[in-house]
């Protein structure tokens, strides 16, 4: 059209010029009226060519403004004046666009837009893009809305306090940011028989529900989320399920949350949230993400707690073991005093056992008065079996005078003579003492009867006979006193034990001429007491012969009584026990001695080599047969050492320091000795034991030392070798590994640098903030998983290491660690056999002084106890009497092996069953004995004679 226009204006200007030139050139008026002629068509025909220019550009412009386009526009001047109403139309809507453009963020709707922008394309499109907009805005504000809410949290779980007041804490902040009602915070707690969760924090909580605080597994919704480790959701809440309180009243809520809080796929607690309104998804994903951090970080108290205890407990066994060495110093002065008092305590106790079996019969009665148990001795006394005693009543102790039996539950009749009838209707004589026994509620369950055959003293006219027949005829010594204690008699086995004539003793008390300054004043009174009380008696003292010379005698005192029950007369039988005595102190100061050192010798006052054992005389590269009866000087390579030492000892006593001894080869040994004086009954010197250690490698530490920091190159290089090593950037970017590491990995050096952390571990929040401890410095230890080329899962155990180098900020962290895939693997098959194991046989435990330290069901079943009652038990609890000894002299063989199979006759109520028996002997890292290990196989039928080993 434009083109057109162009022509039209040229063609015209031309008719005008020709025009012209005719006009000025010629007189041919028909030549001028053609040029007139041609110059109005010429105008004509521009106009024409105008006026279809300006209707296309009318029509144009109302298409622009989605106006009616109307074909039917006639050349006039309203066309102009449309044509100009449209341009500004154009500009108006141009306008308008621009300015709905810069608004396109605000909330006007399509409703107040401008009609002249409203139905047009760019307005739909400006709406469209308007509406993207805003939920693109949306769904950003949620993103934000989540990862604020991350971050608020992180600092909230940063900020560790008391348990109580950290999950209140975490519980108000995480209800009020998740809009919700009301919340509760639950942790598993567990004991041996089952597990359960106690509600530990809550924010406008019914705690009327919950009053008890514990959640059983499986137990509601809590109980199934605890059983399934799984979200629940529920927006059909009961109505009696739980009620949310306010000013205005209580409503029941419309949504119940239950989230677990799980971490490295262990559960630790949950969390219970009530809200009137369905939870958005953008705050499901807010919780499921927040909970991992909340259970990490439980998890992280729980270990933190048995660390501290832990701690607590190493620092209390430190002071401990500090103590003990200072009182070990202190109790070596002490140890010649305590050794005969030890010595007499423990002969004390042998001899009341033995005298209470040999004795004394046992018999315990139910309230009703039935027989429940009895010891042989019963048996034997009314000359019948066991077994025809588990039927009888009381009565069997009075036949001849029975007494109500509610008098002696009610401890009116508390010991007594009483005669009965034996199997064969003989008359015996008991004397029996009556004891209630109490339950825990101090009430009477049964009554305890200790029983003691006196039908002999009721026949004392034959029991005199025999005693003075017996009396002259050994060598023992025989004293019968009057009830006052003066002595009446005494035999010929006396004077050649006393040296005293019976003149010189008939009259007075025995104890007048008999005790000294050593004999221990205890014990008589402990004598006099019993006296007093018309008990017998069974015990060893010290006595004094006619020429002051002390010796050992283990008496046995016996009141006579007459038919009233008053004592008439004592009768003590009294052993000459002195040599008994002596080996007995000797081997107890030798076993002390060897507990301290496993260098032992000793010398007789002359310094010559007595005995000595392997480990001294290896040590010395001697064997044991070169030594003995060779001088101290033969180690010591100087011939006064034992003379002073001598004088040392007799002027001071014990004596300990640090000396040289030579070898065989003339090589010395710096050596940490302790000479320890023997004495005998007087207190004179015997002999002299010396224990000690080699601490010649104590002495080459300091070369120890600087050789050990040219060999850290070597061990570097060692452990490169040896284990896995990877070194990270702090950013957690790959650097480089060590050949294990890689060859494990199955990866090339190449490959792996410049990869993150992420790519090489398990996706878990313990690993992120694991690298974000790291980064401020802090060391870290334990086990952790890697996956390798083929994504495999794999196990290592080991340490990340802060490199720090000249600022506490690290330069890069280096890994070391050992793969443990295969022993990860090894140790769950290995769970899973001695869980069967445990589930099969009887199992018991012992600590290293055979002290019962656990238990299996099976061998509770079996023994019918509690895990409460078999602490305070030993294994001779769990053995017949007649096997203790026995198994006492086999402790030293057991603890020499790992592994040996045993008969063990094992008691188990009132009968005696034998046992095969699998014993494994269980050492720490440095190889002592931490505990024993039972399992009862099977039951052996036939009786053995002795606890043997298969």
């Amino acid at each position: 059209m434009k083109q057109r226009i162009r022509v039209a204006l040229t063609v015209l200007v031309l008719t005008f010029l020709s025009t012209g030139f005719l006009i000025a050139f010629t007189e041919n008026r028909y030549l001028i009226a053609a040029g007139f002629v041609v110059n109005g068509l010429s105008l004509l025909w521009l106009v024409t060519i105008l006026y279809r220019f300006v209707k296309t550009l009318v029509k144009e412009t109302n298409s622009i403004l989605a106006f009616k386009i109307d074909d039917n526009v006639n050349l006039s001047v309203n066309v102009f004046d449309k044509l100009a109403e449209n341009q500004l139309l154009i500009k108006r809507k141009f306008d308008l666009t621009a300015q709905y453009i810069k608004q396109i963020d605000s909330t006007q709707s399509e409703d107040e837009m401008d009609a002249l922008v409203k139905n047009d394309a760019i307005g739909q499109a400006i709406y469209s893009v308007k509406g993207q907009l805003q939920r693109l805005k949306e769904e950003e504000d949620k993103r934000n809305w989540v990862n604020q809410g991350m971050a608020r949290f992180s600092e909230i779980l940063r900020d560790k306090s008391e348990l109580t007041t950290y999950t209140q804490q975490i519980i108000s902040q995480l209800v009020r940011y998740l809009g919700a009602n009301q919340g509760a915070l639950f942790l598993e707690k567990s004991n041996e028989d089952d597990r359960y969760m106690e509600m530990v924090a809550c924010y406008a909580y019914d705690r009327k529900k919950f009053l008890d605080r514990r959640i059983n597994e499986g137990d509601g919704i809590l109980g199934q989320c605890m059983l399934e480790k799984d979200f629940v959701f529920i927006t059909d809440v009961p109505g009696d399920y739980v009620k949310i309180t306010s000013g205005l009243g209580e409503a029941t809520p419309r949504n119940i949350v239950v989230a677990p809080l799980i971490f490295n796929d262990k559960f630790y607690g949950a969390i219970e949230l009530g809200l009137f309104d369905v939870m958005p998804l953008h705050h499901k994903e807010f919780l499921k993400r927040v909970v991992e951090n909340i259970a990490s970080e439980m998890a992280s108290q729980q270990g933190y707690q048995h660390t501290q205890q832990l701690l607590n407990e190493s620092k209390t066994l430190t002071t401990e073991l500090q103590t003990r060495e200072e009182m070990m110093k202190q109790n070596l002065e002490e140890l010649a005093a305590t050794q005969e008092e030890m010595a007499r305590k423990q002969s004390e106790l042998s001899g009341v056992m033995h005298a209470i079996d040999s004795t004394l019969a046992t018999a315990e009665f139910s309230l009703s008065g039935n027989l429940i148990r009895s010891n042989n001795l019963l048996a034997s006394f009314l000359k019948c079996t066991q077994g025809e005693l588990n039927t009888k009543d009381y009565t069997i102790l009075m036949r001849k005078q029975v007494m109500a039996w509610a008098l002696i539950t009610h401890g009116k009749i508390k010991a007594g003579d009483f005669e009965t009838l034996d199997k064969n209707g003989e008359s015996v004589w008991l004397s029996i003492t009556f004891t209630t026994m109490l339950n825990a509620q101090q009430e009477v369950e049964r009554v305890l009867c200790m029983i003691q055959d006196i039908t002999s003293k009721k026949n004392k006219e034959i029991e005199f006979e025999r005693l003075s027949l017996v009396a002259n005829n050994t060598d023992n010594s025989v004293i019968i006193t009057d009830a006052n204690g003066i002595t009446e008699y005494v035999n010929e086995g006396f004077t050649k034990m006393t040296g005293f004539a019976p003149q010189e003793i008939i009259g007075k008390k025995p104890g007048d001429l008999l005790q000294g300054p050593l004999t221990d004043q205890e014990t008589v009174n402990k004598l006099r007491t019993m006296i007093e009380s018309q008990e017998p008696i069974f015990e060893e003292i010290l006595n004094y012969n006619k020429n002051g010379e002390t010796y050992w005698v283990s008496l046995a005192i016996n009141p006579v009584t007459n038919e009233a029950g008053e004592v008439e007369k004592y009768i003590s039988i009294q052993a000459d026990i002195t040599e008994t005595k002596m080996r007995a102190l000797d081997f107890h100061q030798k076993m002390k001695a060897l507990s301290k050192s496993n260098a032992i010798m000793e010398m007789d006052l002359a310094g010559n080599i007595i005995e000595i054992n392997d480990n001294y005389a290896h040590l010395l590269g001697y064997e044991v047969n070169e030594l003995l009866g060779k001088p101290y000087s033969v180690i010591t390579k100087r011939e006064h050492i034992f003379g002073k030492l001598l004088v040392e000892i007799r002027n001071n006593g014990l004596q300990s320091g640090e000396y040289k001894r030579f070898d065989k080869s003339g090589n010395s040994h710096c050596m940490k000795l302790m000479d320890y004086p023997v004495v005998d009954l007087k207190g004179d010197l015997i002999k002299i034991i010396e224990f000690g250690v080699d601490v010649s490698k104590q002495k080459l530490l300091e070369k120890e030392a600087e050789r050990k920091q040219v060999e850290l190159g070597s061990y570097l290089s060692a452990i490169n070798n040896t284990i896995a090593s990877a070194e990270f950037d702090l950013a957690g970017n790959f650097i480089a590994g060590n050949d294990i590491f890689l060859t494990v990995m199955g990866y090339k050096q190449d490959e792996l640098k410049g990869n993150s952390y992420k790519d090489l571990m398990i996706d878990e929040p313990s690993v992120h903030m694991m690298w974000e401890n790291l980064r401020l410095g802090k060391f870290f230890s334990g086990e952790f998983r890697l996956k390798n080329r083929e994504h495999q899962e794999l196990w290592l155990t080991g340490t990340f290491n802060p490199i720090l180098v000249q600022s506490e900020v690290p330069d890069k962290i280096m890994m070391f660690a050992q793969f443990t895939t295969q022993e990860k693997e090894k140790i769950n098959d290995l769970s899973s056999v001695i869980n069967s194991l445990k589930a099969t046989l009887p199992i018991v435990e012992f600590n290293e002084n055979f002290s019962c330290k656990t238990a299996n069901e099976r061998f509770l079943k079996l023994f019918d106890l509690t895990r409460q009652q078999i602490r305070g038990k030993s294994f001779n609890d769990f053995v017949d009497d007649y096997y203790k000894s026995v198994f006492t002299t086999m402790q030293s063989d057991m603890l020499n092996q790992e592994h040996a199979t045993l008969l063990i006759p094992f008691t188990i109520g009132d009968r005696t069953a034998t046992f095969e028996t699998s014993l494994t002997v269980i050492r720490n890292l440095e190889g002592k004995i931490t505990r024993f290990v039972f399992i009862l196989i099977k039951v052996v039928e036939e009786r053995i004679p002795v606890m043997a080993v298969v």
